[in-house]
Parts: C-alpha cells; sequence; structure tokens
C-alpha cells in the first residue's frame, strides 16, 4: 500500500475515537444535522482497533481513550502501521456547549518527515500551523482561512452512533477535512441491518454507508443496535480495509 494512501486511511480511522461514550450526568439535548443526538451513546473507554487488509492480514492497530472534561468531549489516540511506516498520535476536543470541534491536533511521522498540525476553529474559522519536519530542514506553515462547511469530519466518526438513521433517511452535508483543509460533499445513507463476528462477540448491527465525493474516502460503518451504540465494524473500500474493534476498557480513572 503506498504511504500516500496509508496517510488518508490512518487519519480517516484516528477519528474513530470518537465513538466512545458517558454516563447520565452529562445528558445533552442537542441536534446535529437535523437529527436529535443521543449523548449516552458516547462511552468514556479506551477501545482498540485493528486494521486488515483484503487477505484478511493484520496491517496495523489503533488504541484511542475517550472522556469528558472541563464541557468537553476529549479523544485521544496512537495508531500505527505494522511495517512502521506511519505512526500517529492525535487529540481532538468538541464542546458540548457550542456543539463544535474547537480544536485538532495531529502528529505523524512518515518513513521520511514528521507533519505536526494543530488547528483552532471558531465558527467559520481556522486558525493554526503546520510543521513539516525532514532530516535537515524544518517548514512551518501559518493556517488562517474561512470554510462555509455544516461540520468538521472528525465529527462525523463521533456523532454517527448517536443518531437514529432508518431506511429511507439521507443526511447531506459539507465536511471541513483537517487532514487536507478541504471541503468534501457528502452524505449519510441506512443501509441494512445485518450481525457481525468479533474478538469481543457477536454484534447485531445497523449498517450506514457514507458517501462522498472523493475529497475523503467513502465508508461503510456497522453501529451496534444495543445500547450504548458503538462503531464495531468500518470497511474502506478504496485502500481495501477493514477496521475492527478487537478489546475496550474504561478510561475513568
Amino acid at each position: 500500500m503506498k504511504a500516500s494512501m496509508k496517510y488518508v486511511v490512518l487519519f480517516c480511522m484516528i477519528i474513530l475515537s470518537f465513538t466512545a461514550c458517558t454516563s447520565g450526568r452529562h445528558e445533552i439535548n442537542k441536534e446535529w444535522l437535523g437529527y436529535p443526538v443521543d449523548f449516552k451513546s458516547i462511552q468514556e473507554v479506551v477501545n482498540t482497533y485493528h486494521m486488515f487488509n483484503a487477505e484478511g492480514d493484520k496491517v496495523g492497530s489503533m488504541i484511542f481513550g475517550t472522556f469528558f472534561e472541563d464541557g468537553q468531549l476529549v479523544s485521544r489516540d496512537t495508531s500505527q502501521f505494522d511495517d512502521g511506516s506511519v505512526y500517529e498520535q492525535a487529540e481532538f476536543r468538541f464542546d458540548t456547549t457550542n456543539f463544535k470541534i474547537n480544536s485538532t491536533h495531529i502528529d505523524m511521522t512518515l518513513a521520511n518527515r514528521r507533519i505536526i498540525t494543530n488547528l483552532n476553529m471558531e465558527g467559520q474559522s481556522v486558525k493554526g500551523e503546520a510543521k513539516v519536519i525532514t532530516s535537515d530542514t524544518t517548514r512551518t506553515i501559518p493556517i488562517d482561512q474561512n470554510f462555509d462547511y455544516d461540520i468538521v469530519r472528525s465529527e462525523l466518526y463521533m456523532l454517527l452512533q448517536t443518531l437514529s438513521i432508518g431506511e429511507g433517511d439521507t443526511l447531506r452535508f459539507s465536511a471541513l477535512v483537517p487532514s487536507s483543509l478541504g471541503l468534501a460533499e457528502a452524505t449519510l445513507t441506512y443501509d441494512s441491518r445485518d450481525s457481525i463476528l468479533t474478538e469481543m462477540g457477536v454484534f447485531d448491527c445497523d449498517i450506514i454507508v457514507l458517501n462522498t465525493d472523493g475529497n475523503m474516502p467513502s465508508n461503510k460503518i456497522w453501529i451496534s443496535r444495543e445500547s450504548p451504540r458503538q462503531i464495531v465494524n468500518f470497511e474502506v473500500p478504496s485502500a481495501s480495509l477493514v477496521i475492527q474493534l478487537v478489546a475496550q476498557r474504561s478510561s475513568i480513572e
């Protein structure tokens, strides 16, 4: 697999760290893309996902924790490919009052460079910097732009399991993609119901399909029907990868 494809897939999976949830003390009455959000479907946990190629071989893993802190939903992640080609740590902070992601931090090490991206979001404004480090140079790129978007892409993976999307429903939106500082037009639709066997057992799931204009990957996502709902399986067709939940523990000390 080419490094560029690995970068796209890994960034895509990091935002899965938002698939955890909380107790009753975090009840929040909000809507997202016109649908009510069930915040009880967000667990404060540390999830482990494994990535498998088309032959079923494990090629990578992601370990991340999600918790609430000072009115924010915080996700911290460590992800890597088993061949050592990509290693990444990230943190995303979602303000549960304004109901928007307000900061993104990504520190990615590739074969020949390290990329550190720090972004702050307020309204349609995105500010921060990207630092590219090689063996002999360091280049800092300032970021100060306005975007006409509905959600940050990370919000999609954080809130998807909190929505009740049924047959015939279509959600249309424009997503800001932090990794490219571009916009993607996308839809979410209900596909079907399916049972899936994982290392954590059998899950009865709703399958939701994310179709995009190509500016971020399309996905097929298995969300458990039993409360609390969570993403247990995730396909990236363009990269022939399957990402599956294999372990979970509480993130509360």
